[in-house]
């Protein structure tokens, strides 16, 4: 183990965290030593709100595979997403999907 060193933790297959250990030391009589009281927890990065990769409002949607976007994962806001796959307005409800060679993901933030 290397102090300020970055390691990679996956799980899952494919979700990956950075990880940088700043401090190691050994416990003493004011430490925990309870083993479910650690890895303390130090500090975390706030999460921002996920973006619409057109037009930067709020993202609603995940897409995947669609050869309009410029990856192959990409997300979109409801105004995008129903603009860029269907042939009318989204507030319409009468719009019909222009394709379906790609996969949408509704995901709440």
């Amino acid at each position: 183990l290397r102090l300020g060193k970055q390691y990679l933790f996956v799980h899952h297959g494919s979700c990956e965290h950075t990880l940088v250990v700043t401090s190691c030391w050994l416990a003493g009589r004011q430490d925990a030593h309870a083993a479910a009281q650690y890895p303390l927890l130090v500090w975390q990065a706030r999460e921002r709100p996920k973006r619409c990769s057109v037009c930067r409002a709020k993202a609603y949607w995940e897409v995947h595979n669609d050869d309009r976007a410029d990856a192959p994962r990409c997300l979109l806001c409801y105004t995008c997403r129903f603009e860029w796959h269907y042939s009318r307005a989204l507030n319409d409800g009468r719009g019909q999907a222009l394709r379906r060679d790609y996969r949408a993901y509704r995901f709440i933030d």
